[in-house]
């Protein structure tokens, strides 16, 4: 997979930049958060962050990595997001362990993103954004889904869901995943998006980019040494942080933000059909 790191810069003044400083959108962009609705400081502050950003240039939808709400207080939680729910921007979200741990919980999420499907596929320009389950990992049905997916689409996908293949944080890999899906994933899949650790990682493998966005607001995990026999973990810190996903002519643009706005990392990922 080639991959052209184009900056990592350390953090910068706590305040926001105007959004005037920041770079104009040149193609369709997605955002990406996870483990996100803590009702914490740190979830008012990132939502801060992304209303300045999304000044830059029109957001086409928010990708969720999963544990969305932590607790049942859907107006608490959702304050910090009043900027994308006032734009119309719609939220493709993904359920996580923390989703379902009631069935008040599961009624939250499903009245304030209207009946999300556990597993779906969006269609975003070029690319195919696939929406699993990853609580359900057996799921027969599920399993149909992607298979299906995986080899009746050509299009280059981006798939989406809570639990990482693989993570050098607080709670590892996630063997489910290797052992039922991973098998499952073709060439047209060029990045995977999970999150459930808090902090950020990026592992590479010879097919695609695998980047946990868990930093959404809860109280993030710690760093630690990879165990044996995972793929380069090629970028990681333990903060909080969003993803943007932007269009640029034949590339995918990944840029992953702080809460000021300083840039953890930015790549560019080739889309080849």
């Amino acid at each position: 997979v080639a991959v052209v790191v184009l900056t990592a810069v350390c953090a910068g003044e706590a305040g926001l930049p105007d959004p005037a400083e920041l770079p104009a959108a040149e193609g369709p962009r997605l955002l990406v958060i996870g483990d996100w609705g803590a009702g914490s400081e740190a979830q008012d502050r990132l939502g801060e962050a992304m209303a300045v950003f999304a000044e830059s240039g029109p957001i086409n939808a928010i990708v969720t990595t999963g544990d969305n709400f932590y607790h049942d207080d859907e107006d608490a939680l959702m304050e910090p997001m009043d900027w994308a729910t006032e734009a119309d921007i719609p939220f493709w979200i993904t359920w996580g362990n923390h989703d379902i741990e009631s069935e008040e919980r599961i009624k939250v999420i499903n009245d304030v993103f209207d009946d999300p499907p556990r597993w779906t596929v969006r269609r975003w320009g070029p690319i195919e954004v696939v929406l699993l389950d990853s609580t359900q990992v057996t799921n027969p049905g599920q399993l149909a889904f992607l298979e299906k997916q995986m080899t009746g689409s050509t299009r280059p996908a981006i798939l989406a869901f809570h639990h990482p293949p693989w993570s050098c944080g607080a709670y590892l890999s996630t063997p489910g995943i290797i052992e039922e899906w991973l098998p499952l994933f073709d060439e047209d899949v060029f990045l995977v998006l999970s999150g459930h650790d808090h902090n950020y990682q990026r592992f590479v493998t010879d097919e695609a980019n695998y980047v946990i966005t868990g930093g959404g607001g809860q109280a993030h995990n710690d760093i630690r040494q990879c165990e044996p026999g995972l793929p380069e973990n090629v970028e990681a810190e333990a903060t909080h942080h969003f993803v943007a996903l932007e269009l640029i002519d034949s590339n995918l643009v990944l840029t992953a933000y702080r809460s000021d706005l300083s840039v953890i990392e930015q790549v560019e990922l080739p889309i080849e059909n």
